[in-house]
């Protein structure tokens, strides 16, 4: 895998584990394109040499986001970022999902909703019916459940959710903790 990505050999040698190398594939055979492949080779031998990965030692979130937040500093301190947000997110990404493909996260618990069972036909909808990638259907269920764990407070049955439940909420979190982007992400069907 890293033979398509790097061409020097002193890179090669730089970036050569069994364990990036089988996670990238993975990415490959996912349907990732080579230039966000690329990305994710870099950002994992950063995470690689941050990240202190002990044989059969798990790793958990809150502890993905402290090494990030010290990896943003550095960055923009060394002027290579100029702010931390974009170094701190990609790093957490990149980080949870590589060392989930490795079996070495300890997922934080999730509470549940009540109309789990809606998220695993939606996933499964978009699988088989839609043939989106793995990684998509992970994003478009993550951003789901935040919409069912939302109008859960409200106590509504599923049966009435209607377009100004939907607005309201992304109004709601567009204010407060999503981007633009986010909420533009959450509204694709």
């Amino acid at each position: 895998m890293f033979e398509k990505l790097f061409k020097y050999p002193r890179v090669l040698m730089r970036h050569r584990n069994g364990a990036r190398e089988s996670y990238l594939s993975h990415r490959a055979d996912d349907g990732t394109a080579p230039s966000t492949l690329l990305r994710l080779a870099r950002e994992l031998l950063v995470i690689a040499n941050e990240v202190n990965l002990l044989a059969g030692q798990d790793m958990g979130v809150e502890e993905i986001e402290a090494v990030a937040r010290r990896w943003a500093r550095r960055q923009q301190r060394s002027h290579r970022a100029h702010t931390q947000r974009w170094s701190y997110e990609f790093f957490v990404q990149t980080a949870g999902d590589w060392l989930r493909f490795l079996g070495c996260l300890r997922e934080p618990v999730e509470i549940a909703v009540h109309f789990s069972n809606l998220i695993t036909d939606f996933a499964t909808h978009m699988r088989q019916e839609r043939g989106l990638l793995s990684a998509t259907i992970h994003n478009r269920c993550w951003h789901a459940r935040q919409f069912l764990a939302w109008y859960d407070q409200h106590r509504h049955p599923f049966s009435e959710v209607s377009s100004p439940d939907v607005d309201g909420f992304l109004a709601l979190r567009g204010t407060t903790c999503w981007t633009r982007v986010s909420v533009a992400t959450s509204r694709r069907p």
